[in-house]
């Protein structure tokens, strides 16, 4: 047996805003400078990978990202400071809370180890 848990975010209206999905297409960002190839190694379309930033920025009424429009090479993007400081702590909070669920889980396995198994 194992515990498996998903951390997300919702907003006020009480929508997912930030989860797997949006913590993935971030670091996309981050590693490709392009939404359109962020979003394309993780399976996405283009336009649902701004429909999520714009979701992240309504929610959190701040900028998640920078675009430059494209030409010869091309446009880019880059996450802003508040981005990148928001992802930190949101793998942070992942992190605790894994762990968090880990020991309770551990707990858990604990009180029913001992429960007698019907014959």
């Amino acid at each position: 047996m194992h515990v498996k848990n998903r951390l997300i975010l919702i907003d006020d209206e009480k929508e997912p805003f930030m989860g797997p999905g949006p913590l993935w297409l971030l670091q996309g960002i981050m590693e490709k400078h392009s939404i359109r190839q962020a979003a394309l190694s993780i399976g996405m379309s283009y336009t649902k990978a701004h429909r999520i930033i714009r979701r992240l920025e309504k929610a959190s009424e701040r900028k998640f990202c920078e675009t430059t429009i494209g030409g010869e090479g091309g446009g880019s993007a880059c996450l802003t400071g508040y981005a990148l400081q928001f992802l930190e702590a949101y793998q942070e909070l992942e992190r605790k809370v894994a762990s968090y669920a880990e020991r309770e889980f551990a707990e858990f396995l604990a009180k029913i180890s001992n429960v007698e198994r019907p014959r």
